[in-house]
């Protein structure tokens, strides 16, 4: 007699087995990681060691499939942000900037559990994202001086001196 978690198992290795579609799911999420692809086992009857074999193949598999599921757990509030954004006709610098801090935050949130896989990951996506963000803050910048509405008015006083000094870098670029 089979144990119940034993057959869901021999079912899941069987239904991978048979569908070329899962495989080839399944080896594209390997590859993402650049991981080797875990072909999964069948049992077979006639061969008494099979069943353990599936077994701890099945763990392996499992296993891997936790890290992917970590590295999906970080993309997940990208994707988002990215539809968040795309979706609005204009995106303002509020929203721009809610979005970056939300998924720096939540990069951050991360960072610090040592439970968990992607700690490089996830200090890389939040070190490119403060990366772009430096960036993108100085263009924000410069259009709130030159919105005739704004000026420094926006500014308090030791962002004023900062303010100043990237629009006179960005116009001594122009000068030349």
């Amino acid at each position: 007699m089979v144990d119940s978690s034993v057959e869901k198992v021999q079912n899941l290795m069987l239904k991978i087995k048979v569908s070329t579609c899962i495989s080839d799911n399944l080896r594209g999420l390997y590859q993402l990681k650049r991981i080797q692809y875990l072909k999964p086992e069948l049992d077979i009857e006639t061969r008494w060691n099979s069943t353990f074999y599936m077994l701890q193949k099945m763990q392996k598999i499992e296993m891997t499939l936790n890290l992917l599921a970590d590295v999906l757990t970080l993309l997940e509030p990208i994707e988002t942000a990215t539809k968040l954004l795309s979706a609005t006709s204009y995106p303002t610098k509020g929203d721009i900037h809610l979005v970056f801090l939300s998924i720096q935050d939540f990069l951050d949130s991360y960072i610090g559990q040592e439970e968990f896989s992607q700690i490089i990951v996830a200090a890389s996506i939040h070190q490119k994202l403060e990366k772009y963000w430096n960036i993108i803050d100085k263009f924000f910048i410069v259009s709130a001086v030159l919105d005739l509405c704004a000026k420094l008015k926006i500014f308090n006083r030791t962002e004023v001196t900062n303010v100043k000094n990237i629009v006179q870098e960005i116009i001594k670029q122009y000068k030349y």
